[in-house]
């Protein structure tokens, strides 16, 4: 019974959804400035993660999955800052949030199979997040030009997270080639 409870609140902790902020933004409106700093970082950690994974990664796989992250990534900033632009709203902070920083820094201090096994895991969960984030403002966003950004926005990500998802734990990153 208590490795059941256990194993139930790790999956739980695992998917995010014991995260206050995830809770927050499916149950009320999240205003368009929010949104756009929030997607704006976890596209911004995406780059620079990738790019970090592409000088550090020892998985072929990883560095071609982190490719994928910096170029999908790239076009969707460039996509939002149109976006920003048509809609005339400000551009978010360029800098990362503390919180996305510091996984970054982690990141940095991560070399070898450990730095795969980390990038792998912060990719994971940062899709998960991103998921939740943008299907939530692409259903019940209050801009209109930023909820269709959201929406087309969706598909590629909820792709990157099927991709990760379909990857057995650790097997592959710790493969050496």
């Amino acid at each position: 019974m208590k490795y059941t409870l256990a194993a139930t609140m790790a999956v739980i902790a695992a998917v995010g959804l014991s995260d206050p902020s995830a809770a927050r933004t499916r149950t009320q409106r999240m205003s368009p400035q929010t949104f756009v700093e929030q997607a704006a970082a976890a596209n911004q950690f995406e780059i620079e993660s990738g790019q970090l994974a592409q000088q550090k990664a020892q998985n072929d796989k990883l560095k071609q999955f982190a490719r994928r992250m910096i170029d999908d990534h790239t076009k969707i900033a460039d996509q939002m800052k149109r976006t920003l632009q048509q809609a005339n709203l400000p551009e978010p902070p360029a800098q990362l949030p503390p919180e996305q920083q510091a996984l970054l820094d982690k990141l940095k201090n991560e070399n070898g199979a450990a730095f795969d096994r980390r990038y792998f895991m912060d990719q994971l969960s940062g899709n998960r997040k991103a998921v939740r984030l943008i299907g939530s403002y692409a259903r019940s966003g209050s801009n209109p030009a930023l909820r269709k950004l959201a929406a087309n926005t969706l598909p590629v990500i909820r792709e990157h997270l099927r991709l990760l998802e379909a990857t057995p734990a650790g097997r592959p990153l710790t493969a050496r080639r």
